[in-house]
């Protein structure tokens, strides 16, 4: 095992990465009917369905790295459904009627996404393969046995396996486990780099490598500043998720966490039986409290990842670097302590980077001023929700008149719970 002073190789992202186009950098003043600031899922589903129903509008969309920088291009590539580990929540939260819809329409989500993949001609691996929640522990079984049963109630489709049955999927010790269907698995960068083609192939105009420094609101418009020039806009969405509140937007009801993530080498054959990896999961991921919240997979060129196990404190105002080695270092001793046989294993890549977190566990997509909006916040469960929440967003920005009235449910019943936290009387920073 790597020793306690170890420098761990930090990268971006294990999945790919990509320079700003400086073709597309802003440079000098322009005007747009909608201008949506964050370039990832959230940002660019917004532009995408936006400029997909009314394409007479003028679109811009402003990034400051690289389209697909951020979460959306470097998390663990799991496609999940909130009704998976959060139904209990959401019965509580919304009742048997309203949870019964919700859950319907996530089932429906998920057949829109493959449907876009499609039509958008992005190649990012897509696979509809179940995610794995063990107990490691003997008092962890019994919340997955009870998610299982809200699971039968409410139709959907997951099995409880015992110790023996979980071992046939990785050879790992459990006390059992909950298999959840209705999920999928992508390849995150390649994803997110392709909606980023799909949405300039639809006239959106791109400003990559391109900070928004502040913003002003007035009646009439919000200008939003940046080193190159202004672009001045009738209505701004902030998808800007961990990032919202360097910007001075959302009183702090967005708060950026760190996660991180290790991963080996390519491993030997001999390695990757003794871990007995199946392929028929997309991830393990651990039924315990976040402070013992870890997930792991094996990927195809045969690496084994890990993440999770803890966050740093949620900020406001800041994000903490994320090459803080005690963090890798907690990994790759709970990778050992699960599987002896990676103690020698080299560790060939790692990566950390914010999430978006809010006090509902949900994403606010809403109106925090008269011309400014949010979408963001997706407390590291965005793969599904926010590559579709322009659909949300339309109802926001042209009438809910004019958008698919289950997606203004949908958006109504869960993403306005924050929302009057991050309002504010103007949209000035």
């Amino acid at each position: 095992m790597n020793p306690p002073d170890t420098t761990y190789p930090v990268i971006t992202s294990h999945w790919g990465d990509a320079r700003p186009d400086p073709v597309t950098v802003l440079r000098g003043d322009e005007a747009a009917d909608v201008a949506v600031v964050g370039g990832g899922l959230a940002g660019m589903s917004t532009a995408y369905f936006l400029k997909r129903a009314r394409p007479e509008l003028e679109v811009v969309l402003i990034e400051n790295e690289y389209l697909g920088y951020g979460a959306s291009g470097r998390n663990f590539g799991n496609v999940p459904q909130l009704s998976h580990q959060e139904i209990g929540y959401m019965l509580g939260l919304l009742g048997e009627e309203d949870t019964r819809f919700v859950v319907q329409h996530q089932a429906r989500m998920l057949d829109e996404y493959e449907a876009l993949l499609a039509e958008q001609q992005v190649e990012c691996g897509f696979q509809r393969l179940p995610v794995l929640y063990v107990a490691m522990k003997p008092e962890h079984l019994g919340g997955l046995e009870e998610i299982h049963q809200l699971h039968r109630r409410f139709g959907i489709p997951s099995r409880l396996l015992t110790r023996s049955q979980v071992a046939g999927v990785c050879n790992v010790v459990t006390s059992g486990g909950l298999s959840c269907e209705r999920n999928a698995t992508v390849q995150p960068f390649e994803r997110a780099r392709g909606f980023g083609r799909a949405v300039a192939s639809l006239g959106v105009r791109v400003r990559e490598g391109t900070r928004v420094e502040r913003c002003d609101e007035d009646g009439d418009a919000v200008r939003l500043h940046t080193a190159g020039g202004t672009v001045t806009a009738a209505q701004v969405v902030f998808a800007t998720n961990a990032y919202t509140s360097l910007l001075g937007i959302g009183n702090g009801a967005i708060r950026a966490a760190y996660t991180y993530v290790i991963g080996t080498t390519p491993l030997h054959r001999e390695q990757l039986d003794e871990i007995g990896w199946k392929s028929d999961h997309t991830m393990l991921v651990d039924a315990g409290p976040l402070n013992e919240h870890f997930y792991m997979r094996v990927t195809g060129d045969g690496r084994f990842l890990i993440g999770g196990g803890g966050r740093t404190p949620e900020t406001v105002g800041s994000i903490a670097d994320h090459d803080d080695p005690f963090f890798y270092r907690r990994l790759q001793v709970e990778m050992v302590r699960r599987f002896a046989c990676l103690e020698d294993a080299e560790i060939g890549v790692a990566w950390g980077g914010p999430l978006g977190m809010t006090d509902s566990r949900l994403p606010i997509m809403a109106p925090i001023s008269p011309r400014c909006f949010l979408n963001a916040g997706f407390n590291g469960r965005g793969a599904l929700i926010a590559a579709l929440s322009g659909k949300v967003m339309l109802g926001h920005l042209v009438g809910a008149d004019n958008a698919d009235p289950d997606y203004v449910r949908f958006g109504r019943l869960l993403f306005e719970r924050d929302a009057a936290a991050a309002a504010t009387s103007s949209g000035r920073s």
